[in-house]
Order: C-alpha cells, then sequence, then structure tokens
C-alpha cells in the first residue's frame, strides 16, 4: 500500500502528498462574491500540509450565484 504522504506525479503535475481537500461551500466570501479575510485564513491554514487543495464552488457570471456569500469570480475585480 502507498503510503498518502509519498509524493505523487502525474504528467508534470507533481503534488508533494497524496491529501487533497475536495470543493467544500465555506460561505467565507462577502456579499457581492469578493475574498475576505476569513475566507485566505481557511485556506492558508489548510494548505499547509495538503498536497491539492480544490477550492469551493464559484459563480462566474452574477446571475450564477446560488447562495449567499458565495465566492465569485464573475469581474476583474
Amino acid at each position: 500500500m502507498v503510503d498518502l504522504l509519498y509524493p505523487l506525479k502525474a504528467g508534470s503535475l507533481e503534488l508533494r502528498n497524496r491529501l487533497v481537500m475536495p470543493p467544500m461551500a465555506t460561505n467565507y466570501a462577502d456579499e457581492q462574491g469578493k475574498v475576505t479575510d476569513k475566507l485566505i485564513k481557511h485556506y492558508s491554514n489548510r494548505a499547509r500540509d495538503l498536497g491539492l487543495l480544490i477550492v469551493e464552488h464559484t459563480y462566474v457570471t452574477k446571475n450564477g450565484k446560488t447562495s449567499s456569500n458565495q465566492l465569485g469570480a464573475y469581474s476583474s475585480e
């Protein structure tokens, strides 16, 4: 059995270990979907030990928002 802490290489992607955090809604963005200090702290704390962190569901158009405080990537701001 392969140890979860061993590196993983797939093509040109190399992960330092095999620990993956799947996307989970935090609702830590602000009402306009912008990143907050709380959201940055949340991901910074978790990323320390992971090989791969997948960011939560994010809307890419204003009418794609499905919940309050959902992360948005609908503008260049």
